[in-house]
């Protein structure tokens, strides 16, 4: 082998660095790049969180629909930093093709999400991944609002002040998130994070679903 390319994206999916490596060197060289990669992974910046929903998974978003170095939790490796008591997963990308790859980490999910499971689809990839967990179906709620009040009920360590709640679009997407008021203080000591909008109440229509993320970021803007 010649030489070896190393490309190494930063939390924005945008090419950071690129290094050539003669081929003597590769196995000398390669690990440091790896640490150096996983030090940009986007992550969730607190130590502790109570519940963390997820708008969507999928698996033009992560080989296990959700990325568990930003989850914190594995189907495999178990959890880890932050630590999430429950997680709820409210839709699926159109991209998945209805593969729900993932879905069984989480501990509630919607009738949204359980109507495009396909078994033909996602059973493949427990098979060839021996990972049988990753694929079982969680808890089903009618609806967003439902789901999100399940997961908040598992957070039996929740301080007084209220659950400590991230809310991401998606495990890819990480520049923009909400956070609940008992996380507002925490974030404000996070370097480099933005407390961007005032406390304000979580738009459902009138069936218990979620407006929408990009139309909650517009009405956060306006606040």
């Amino acid at each position: 082998m010649a030489f070896g390319v190393a490309i190494i994206e930063n939390a924005f999916h945008q090419t950071y660095k690129i290094v050539a490596i003669p081929g003597e060197l590769i196995e000398e060289e390669e690990p440091k790049l790896l640490v150096e990669a996983k030090s940009l992974i986007p992550k969730i910046p607190f130590e502790k969180a109570d519940a963390l929903i997820v708008n969507e998974i999928g698996k033009n978003i992560s080989g296990t629909g959700m990325d568990p170095n930003v989850t914190g939790r594995s189907a495999v490796m178990g959890r880890w930093e932050p630590n999430f008591d429950a997680i709820a997963v409210l839709d699926i990308t159109e991209q998945s093709h209805n593969n729900c790859n993932g879905l069984g980490i989480a501990d509630v999910t919607t009738e949204r999400v359980f109507d495009k499971f396909s078994f033909e689809m996602t059973y493949p990839n427990a098979i060839t991944s021996t990972e049988p967990i990753s694929v079982k179906i969680p808890a089903v709620m009618p609806n967003d609002l439902l789901a999100i009040k399940f997961a908040i009920r598992m957070c039996y360590q929740a301080p007084t002040d209220g659950p400590r709640i991230v809310w991401i679009r998606n495990t890819l997407n990480m520049d923009t998130f909400f956070i609940s008021e008992s996380l507002i203080s925490a974030a404000k000591d996070v370097k480099g994070l933005e407390v961007a909008s005032v406390p304000m109440e979580i738009p459902f229509d009138e069936h218990g679903n979620f407006i929408g993320w990009d139309e909650a970021i517009r009405y956060a803007d306006t606040l």
